[in-house]
């Protein structure tokens, strides 16, 4: 009997790991790859947790994408992850129902290219990855250029990190990659993106086709996924912030330092003054027992006087001083204030803090050219007028102390320069001079000059404190840099959207601009401020986004919708909103295109909101929206004129549209920017 037992019990412990899978991986960063001998990748580490969590072994095997398929399909592994979903591909492989990532295949040139749009590419190479449904998908690049009839010299290649190097080394004349993965790793190689994208689709996991464990497989991932997304602090959502989400700001150490140095200021103040307190309370005390020492307790007051009259002095000096380096700090934070505005408060308050300093420039590196962009008790619009190579400035490593630049300007300038430079600048004798770098890069640089007349001179400790204050400039220029970046890369991904649009629905051709516009202008009108227009702006631009989900002979019908393809239709904004939100920079504005079709008497769509639980900007949006469609020609009708639109806008007063958002909108401007499109 207990032999029967133990051996149960060891069929048992043999049997809890049984049940495994092996799982595919290629070299696609983020979505999964190999660095440092470790797998990683937002896919990989969702699934290590998956079976940590179900206690399901997991193995993983490397090897090339085309590879990897062929395993799949003969079950060589069970998980092939980061496959992008198609309709072709569902009848080969079984998919996950559970939604983790979306993308788009994006077209890259070389950095020298003028590609812009997609007829561009007609007779030219363009590297592809084999098999990528960005390549051979329903939407693909092939499959759009076949369509059109237009020849195309295809290389094919092994996977998205070959088509890059590809297009780097001139090799090809135009990529097309992953978006997703192009965002991460198109930086590496001198390549750009253009407005060009195709196939929109789903990022899953792929498993092999109609076996026993592949359903249960499925069953156990898409379980435990809808259980981690039902916890914003889950595992899940902390794997999306770690490979996708990336600080707005850069930090900066130097401010650290500066609040440090002005809290230990603060404390040095409490203490001196606790400890002047305390002295002279000794002295009192000292007094009054030796009335017979008047002299001496006499001379000791006055000495005491004097002492806390010159602490007072530093102290006073010292808080000036902190209150301009908030001052430098303060201005930060302020996002819409530019570089030289920043710069002009930046120099004043240096000059403030360093007593020595009589005057003060700052000059940057721009385009090859150095140029003065801030200057304290010089000539600034003078010092605008030099045109001097970038070659001619100062270059120092670090912050330096320098005689008698002044002295120089014949020998270092030309006659023409140094005559401009001695009339926009004053005598001076010594410089304190501290460079900027930006990304490792020598890009300008503070100069504090000492008039002639002045004793003074710069001291070591002063060297010191510059080397911390300059540090804020630098850093000012290098968050303005990315700040620059990053609103290009959205510009530049709102515009892919809306080019993506107007080839899959032909009749929206236009719509989105016209709507931004007529949108933009009654924004203004009711007058919001510039970040909120420009808000209203972009989410005009893409409110229609969501159309790409569906189907074209829908979108394009002449006759009349059935009830089953007006509800396809109805989904738009919420697959609008669900780009939009999976897509870095633009989050901000899904909310608004989600309710762009709720009516103010609650009978939109999606969520049927109700007046002002509509937000603002998808009011506005729907105005400008249904006043754009009215007033051009649609497949199941013809256009309105200006007036009959109007009084259409007018009739649906409280049953569509808010009243005072109406009023606004029916202004001379409106009928100025309808006639520039329709005249």
């Amino acid at each position: 009997m207990n032999k029967s037992i133990l051996l149960t019990i060891l069929i048992l412990m043999l049997s809890i790991n049984l049940f495994a899978f092996r799982v595919g991986v290629f070299q696609a960063k983020p979505v999964c790859y190999f660095e440092d001998e470790t797998f990683k990748g937002i896919f990989i580490d969702i699934i290590r947790e998956i079976g940590s969590k179900n206690k399901v072994e997991v193995e993983f095997v490397l090897d090339e994408f085309p590879k990897l398929q062929e395993m799949l399909l003969k079950g060589e592994i069970d998980v092939l992850p980061g496959i992008v979903y198609s309709a072709e591909r569902a009848e080969i492989f079984d998919f996950n129902d559970e939604h983790i990532l979306s993308s788009y295949g994006t077209v890259y040139v070389p950095e020298s290219s003028e590609f812009i749009s997609l007829l561009e590419l007609a007779g030219k190479k363009v590297a592809v990855a084999k098999n990528a449904v960005n390549y051979i998908g329903e939407y693909g690049i092939k499959r759009i250029f076949d369509t059109l009839n237009i020849e195309i010299d295809y290389i094919e290649k092994d996977n998205y990190p070959e088509v890059l190097q590809a297009v780097h080394e001139n090799e090809a004349e135009a990529g097309v990659v992953d978006s997703l993965f192009a965002a991460i790793n198109a930086a590496d190689y001198k390549i750009k993106a253009t407005p060009i994208v195709v196939n929109p689709s789903d990022i899953r996991y792929g498993f092999t086709k109609g076996t026993e464990s592949t359903a249960e497989l499925i069953e156990i991932v898409d379980r435990t996924l809808a259980e981690m997304k039902d916890d914003s602090s889950s595992f899940f959502y902390q794997t999306m912030n770690k490979y996708l989400h990336n600080k707005e700001y850069v930090d900066n150490p130097y401010l650290y330092y500066i609040i440090i140095l002005c809290i230990a200021v603060f404390f040095f103040f409490l203490y001196s003054i606790n400890y002047l307190r305390k002295g002279l309370k000794k002295t009192s005390d000292e007094i009054a027992a030796k009335s017979t020492q008047l002299d001496l307790a006499e001379y000791k007051v006055e000495q005491t006087y004097a002492e806390l009259k010159k602490s007072n002095e530093i102290l006073k000096e010292t808080l000036n001083k902190f209150e301009n380096l908030i001052g430098i700090s303060g201005a930060l934070g302020v996002r819409d204030l530019d570089e030289e505005g920043f710069l002009a408060i930046f120099l004043k308050n240096t000059v403030s803090i360093i007593k020595e300093a009589d005057y003060g420039s700052v000059s940057l590196i721009r385009n090859g050219e150095w140029k003065f962009v801030a200057a304290e008790g010089y000539d600034l619009d003078t010092l605008k007028t030099l045109r001097l190579k970038a070659d001619n400035m100062y270059l120092k490593q670090e912050v330096q102390i320098i005689d008698h630049l002044y002295d120089q300007y014949d020998h270092d300038f030309s006659k023409a320069d140094a005559d401009i430079l001695r009339k926009g600048v004053k005598p001076f004798k010594q410089s304190l001079v501290a460079p900027f770098y930006i990304d490792g890069e020598f890009s300008g640089n503070l100069s504090l000059d000492i008039a002639k007349e002045n004793e003074l001179e710069f001291s070591e400790e002063t060297k010191a404190i510059i080397s911390s204050i300059s540090g804020i400039a630098a850093s000012f220029l290098e968050l303005k840099k990315n700040s620059e970046n990053k609103e290009r890369f959205q510009t530049n991904i709102v515009l892919s959207l809306v080019k993506a649009l107007e080839y899959y629905d032909e009749y929206t051709r236009g719509h989105s601009e016209r709507v931004a516009a007529y949108a933009s202008m009654l924004s203004s009108r009711l007058g919001y401020a510039k970040e909120m227009t420009n808000k209203i702006y972009w989410a005009s631009l893409v409110h229609d986004v969501g159309k790409i989900f569906i189907p074209r002979n829908i979108l394009n019908k002449v006759t009349t919708l059935t009830n089953r393809e007006f509800q396809e239709i109805m989904k738009h904004s919420e697959k609008g909103e669900e780009i939009l939100r999976e897509t870095e920079g633009m989050k901000e504005i899904a909310d608004i295109v989600r309710h762009h079709h709720e009516r103010y008497n609650g009978s939109g769509y999606p969520d049927g909101l109700k007046g002002e639980q509509i937000p603002i900007e998808s009011q506005i949006i729907s105005i400008a929206d249904s006043f754009d469609a009215m007033t051009t020609n649609r497949p199941y009708r013809n256009r309105m004129n200006y007036d009959e639109a109007v009084e259409d806008l007018r009739n649906c007063i409280d049953f569509m549209y808010k009243k005072e958002l109406v009023d606004a909108f029916i202004c001379p401007e409106l009928l100025k920017l309808f006639n520039s499109y329709h005249s």
